[in-house]
């Protein structure tokens, strides 16, 4: 599931896969972006007069037979452009 925000709107395409992530609490008034399946991965906050991005899956793992990993994938050019760049 992904709730629906300015970052993550029309990053759609074939499913992607993540095989390993950093495990985090994020803070309560944290919008969480993106999941890897029950997993918070991808979440926006602000602070002061700025906001904080952070993505926490990493690029280790190797794909089987008809997985396509994130780093692949056209979503997650969009999702890290939107997260370093905005709209917020």
């Amino acid at each position: 599931p992904r709730p629906k925000h300015a970052v993550t709107v029309s990053t759609s395409d074939a499913p992607a896969a993540i095989f390993w992530l950093h495990k985090v609490a994020f803070r309560p008034k944290a919008e969480i972006l993106a999941y890897a399946g029950a997993e918070p991965v991808a979440a926006l906050q602000s602070f002061g007069k700025g906001r904080v991005g952070v993505f926490t899956g990493t690029v280790l793992g190797e794909p089987t037979a008809g997985e396509k990993p994130f780093w692949e994938a056209d979503s997650w050019t969009t999702l890290l452009e939107r997260l370093v760049r905005g709209p917020f």
